[in-house]
């Protein structure tokens, strides 16, 4: 059986998520407690153990299906759009 890839969007507490099989993992934004800093993208075992920061960005978001993460980084006034593949 394939492992499922979960998906949370911590930010605003909303999730997407199929079931999950067993060794899962799943990909969450966790915002910076600083109004204006940024956000990191994490990984973590569908248990929660194991986060892992992946990078750090602004803007960032996660397609409805978990397929992709997109984000913003650079310094202003020039920023670079990335698109990752799940």
């Amino acid at each position: 059986m394939k492992p499922r890839t979960m998906i949370v969007l911590a930010a605003g507490v909303a999730a997407v998520a199929g079931p999950a099989a067993a060794n899962a993992t799943m990909a969450y934004v966790s915002q910076s407690a600083r109004p204006t800093g940024p956000s990191y993208v994490m990984v973590a075992n569908d248990d929660g153990s194991g986060a892992t920061r992946i990078t750090k960005g602004d803007y960032v978001s996660i397609s409805p299906d978990g397929a992709r993460i997109a984000y913003t980084a650079g310094a202003d006034p020039v920023s670079t759009v990335y698109d990752l593949a799940t």
